[in-house]
């Protein structure tokens, strides 16, 4: 499949809509510190919902994304929304060593502190995610099952 290229600029508050299986779209706002809220609001159709809308719904998960399905237009930039203050606060994450697996860190930007494993239960991990395990992500969500790349991290 041969993808079009499209300008790629995006700024905090635009709001990115990607497609879910089996058919519906989700909907996704880029953040100050260049990760994505993903909303629990999931469209039957390709009518952009308010940022009222987005905002009523709840964040789902918030995670850095490659930019690739935006840059590609598999994702699409469909409008913008002012950010909502609990976006505007960088978000903590933890870090797990590669090598030595109970050592854990939690991040807050700019700072990183050593953690313990129970400290990190309940962040998300600060890695960057690829569009198809965002996409299986979200289908889980929708599911009510667990997403084998959480549980894997």
């Amino acid at each position: 499949m041969v993808h079009k290229r499209v300008r790629f600029n995006l700024k905090p508050g635009d709001i990115i809509q990607l497609p879910v299986r089996p058919s519906g779209f989700a909907f996704a706002k880029y953040t100050p510190e260049h990760s994505y809220a993903f909303y629990k609001l999931i469209s039957p159709t390709d009518k952009v919902p308010s940022n009222a809308e987005l905002v009523n719904s709840g964040v789902m998960f918030r995670i850095f994304v490659m930019d690739r399905p935006v840059k590609e237009g598999e994702w699409k930039v469909v409008g913008y929304g002012e950010v909502e203050n609990d976006l505007l606060r960088p978000q903590k994450y933890f870090i797990q060593d590669a090598i030595r697996e109970n050592n854990f860190e939690i991040y807050e930007e700019p700072n990183r502190r050593p953690a313990t494993r129970d400290e990190c239960k309940g962040l998300e991990c600060y890695a960057v995610w690829s569009q198809n395990h965002v996409e299986d992500r979200i289908e889980d969500y929708l599911n009510k099952r667990p997403c084998k790349w959480v549980e894997a991290i």
